[in-house]
């Protein structure tokens, strides 16, 4: 029998699957923009985050959680991704390196960020593209 959470967890792992950014720089985010309100303050009442308003397009709105908060949201969805689970991995990766900053992040540190910011691009790419040939969709 499914748990309420495990529901919530499945829905929202859906959700990540068909309309999420993931992103990092200095930290790790998931943002999902969409113009339902009432869908991302479930998501913001279910995973904590924030909510803000684009300026364009017109009523678009994104949920965001960072850091610390998108860590944890994202371990917990991680037996639901199936498409984006491998970005996740790569995003929890990275946050394990945010603990070193400054000037003097060491050499072996920086290259495995960029390493995973290069894996990133390529799995965004590759997914980005897949279905498609010459004609458009295969």
């Amino acid at each position: 029998m499914y748990s309420l959470e495990s529901n919530k967890l499945a829905y929202t792992a859906g959700f990540i699957e068909a309309d999420v950014c993931f992103h990092f720089h200095d930290s790790i985010s998931v943002r999902i923009t969409n113009k339902n309100i009432p869908l991302l303050l479930l998501f913001k009442e279910w995973w904590g985050g924030s909510i803000c308003a684009k300026g364009t397009p017109v009523n678009c709105y994104d949920w965001n959680i960072h850091g610390p908060a998108a860590f944890s949201f994202i371990n917990k969805i991680m037996p639901y991704l199936l498409m984006k689970r491998e970005e996740a991995e790569i995003l929890i990766e990275f946050h394990k390196t945010t603990g070193v900053r400054g000037r003097k992040i060491p050499d072996e540190i920086k290259n495995l960020r960029k390493s995973l910011k290069i894996r990133m691009k390529e799995l965004r790419s590759v997914r980005n593209n897949c279905f498609l040939d010459k004609e458009g969709v295969k």
